[in-house]
């Protein structure tokens, strides 16, 4: 039972290493977008340069930051909601989200959405990362 525990306290986290990688996650993100400060609305930085991908992870990436930050905001969309909010047909998106929930970037409840929080790290380097190369 003990050599099993010792084994699992691989998969522990604790908060001071959760804070590093968000501080790291947070300056990378300047990049991209920033929050409204009264309202909790995603303001891009260079929306022509993103692909749909990038797009969508980063608004569910913001509304999740903003909520965080206790603004009053929803941190799960529906792709209708997600393509008023980025000016895009829901039906353009369907495809670039299934690729996001197929790799496990996006989760897919129902018929909300929401960004996978633990898989911040991974996001920034796939999908953002020509993004944060130029800068």
């Amino acid at each position: 039972m003990d050599d099993e525990k010792e084994i699992l306290k691989d998969l522990l986290i604790d908060d001071e290493e959760v804070k590093k990688q968000l501080s790291s996650l947070v300056k990378k993100a300047k990049n991209i977008f920033q929050i409204q400060k009264n309202d909790g609305k995603i303001l891009f930085k260079n929306f022509q340069k993103l692909k749909n991908p990038a797009r969508i992870c980063a608004l569910l990436m913001g509304k999740n930051f903003a909520k965080k930050l206790g603004l009053n905001v929803k941190d799960v969309m529906t792709i209708t909601e997600i393509g008023d909010e980025l000016g895009i047909p829901s039906t353009t998106l369907s495809s670039p989200m299934g690729d996001l929930t197929k790799n496990g970037y996006v989760i897919k409840d129902g018929k909300n959405y929401e960004i996978a929080y633990n898989r911040l790290p991974e996001i920034f380097e796939d999908i953002f990362s020509d993004v944060n190369d130029e800068s």
